[in-house]
């Protein structure tokens, strides 16, 4: 039997990492036992994977062009009419340049489209403004809402983002597509190997390790957890690591010997093995995988209450749960968990088995492959 041929088109994507890009990692070689993929997005210099059953349609960057860290693909023409031709199905993961044309050449073809929303993208896009913070978001909302309106089906990972589209005017059906983890992957040390582990990485072994994993994007509120880590350290000292960008995305921040700052890796596993606790003090979120991933590393999570994360975040039994932007707040709770060396432990005990319980890979690659399905 013929495989359906589904084109997956992203405007970011590695070597560039963030949570599309983690995505579509992880679920695209789960999913080629049962389509023939092609990935489309944009040529970011450096290495990249190669996904197993996944060929690769990249376009050239757009010169200067750029918000933050991001930059765009320059929707060729010629390129994105041969690959909508090629394709049964197109499902894209982004709104910008690369998934607007696709999705154009889409509605003249009568090819079926999916949209995938990984979070309420205009407020994401906004805060990488230069200026008119206000005139972005809302030019990107009526943008992103005309797009996704022309879609047969609109997936969400987050109950939260659903209701968002829905509040805006979204009219097409949207359906929940939770996100996983790969438990064999993400998984606790053992405190000898802990502590090898945090030695070969150059961290100290002798205080609590806070940490976050993920884009230094000004949606991560990153100045919140700079800011309260400085003050907890009066009461309970320990090490901040921060994973996944440059200190100069960090304003205000000077390198210390209790800050430590890792650039993107391959292995982001080694990283969350070594904390204690993990911190995400994100403003808007959708289903973010850094805190399912140290949950299931068994590390204790602190989270704002983002997107999806109210909805297996329970605070005080497998978490805690801190209002946005709050200092004082999060200052507390990481002075509390520092200290207390049985209640982390308990709390990142059961983060790991909520985790384990159900959002898996191979639960989710199953499932999203019958969503596509209905729409061919």
């Amino acid at each position: 039997m013929t495989q359906p041929k589904l084109l997956v088109v992203a405007d970011s994507f590695l070597p560039r990492w963030d949570g599309v890009a983690r995505v579509l990692k992880e679920l695209l070689p789960l999913m080629s036992d049962s389509y023939e993929i092609h990935l489309a997005f944009p040529d970011y210099p450096g290495d990249r994977p190669d996904l197993a059953g996944v060929h690769y349609v990249t376009f050239p960057l757009l010169p200067l062009l750029r918000a933050g860290d991001v930059r765009w693909g320059v929707p060729l023409r010629s390129r994105v009419r041969r690959e909508v031709g090629w394709a049964d199905l197109v499902w894209t993961h982004t709104v910008g340049p690369l998934g607007g044309a696709f999705l154009r050449e889409a509605v003249k073809t009568n090819t079926p489209v999916v949209s995938m929303v990984h979070s309420v993208e205009w407020e994401v896009y906004a805060r990488h403004a230069w200026f008119g913070e206000r005139l972005v978001e809302w030019l990107w909302r009526r943008t992103a809402l005309a797009r996704y309106s022309r879609a047969q089906l609109v997936l969400t990972p987050s109950s939260t983002t659903a209701a968002t589209l829905s509040d805006k005017g979204l009219e097409r059906p949207v359906s929940l597509a939770p996100l996983g983890v790969c438990p064999k992957q993400f998984k606790p040390l053992s405190p000898d190997q802990k502590a090898r582990q945090r030695a070969a990485l150059g961290l100290r072994h002798d205080l609590p390790i806070v940490g976050f994993l993920g884009r230094f994007g000004p949606e991560k509120s990153l100045e919140t957890l700079l800011a309260a880590h400085k003050k907890a350290q009066k009461h309970c000292p320990s090490q901040l690591l921060l994973v996944g960008g440059s200190p100069k995305q960090l304003p205000g921040h000077s390198h210390t010997s209790l800050v430590s700052v890792v650039g993107p890796t391959e292995t982001p596993e080694r990283y969350y093995q070594v904390m204690d606790l993990y911190c995400l003090t994100s403003l808007t979120e959708s289903f973010p995988l850094g805190i399912l991933e140290a949950m299931a590393c068994g590390v204790a999570p602190v989270s704002t209450p983002v997107g999806a994360v109210p909805s297996y975040l329970v605070s005080g039994v497998n978490g805690v749960l801190v209002p946005k932007r709050d200092i004082d707040a999060l200052t507390e709770v990481l002075i509390e968990l520092s200290q207390d060396r049985p209640k982390r432990e308990s709390i990142g005990t059961k983060a790991r088995e909520t985790v384990k319980e159900g959002l898996n890979w191979e639960k989710v690659a199953l499932r999203i492959g019958e969503q596509l399905r209905e729409v061919l």
